[in-house]
């Protein structure tokens, strides 16, 4: 996989912020912390406007967990993958008003290819 330019990160989280401005009523958004080639949106976790999770594995399952300051609050977590340290704060699935997940392919029934195990 082709590593994303910083254009195309920047670019990514533009349209982000721009989607996020045009949606006020967003509170809580669930961003992931990249891999190689996908596009590095954690630069908006700055924006204190909004409540900013990222997932943790936890078994057989996703918990997200709160992530204020990048350097004090991530950890080299499972798969490789960042995570959030285990003091952060839980947030319920159902208190998450917009998630946003990498894919290598998306079809318009919802469905998504990633990697990994299919969380």
């Amino acid at each position: 996989m082709r590593a994303a330019s910083e254009p195309e990160h920047e670019r990514g989280r533009e349209l982000l912020h721009g989607w996020l401005l045009r949606h006020p009523g967003i509170f809580t958004v669930a961003i992931y912390a990249p891999l190689a080639g996908e596009v590095d949106l954690l630069p908006l976790v700055t924006d204190k406007r909004l409540c900013w999770v990222l997932p943790v594995v936890a078994g057989d399952d996703l918990e997200f967990r709160v992530v204020e300051d990048l350097a004090r609050d991530l950890v080299p977590g499972a798969f490789g993958v960042s995570e959030p340290r285990g003091a952060q704060e839980v947030v319920p699935v159902s208190e998450i008003d917009a998630f946003v997940c990498p894919g290598l392919g998306f079809d318009v029934a919802g469905g998504r290819i990633g990697r990994g195990k299919g969380y």
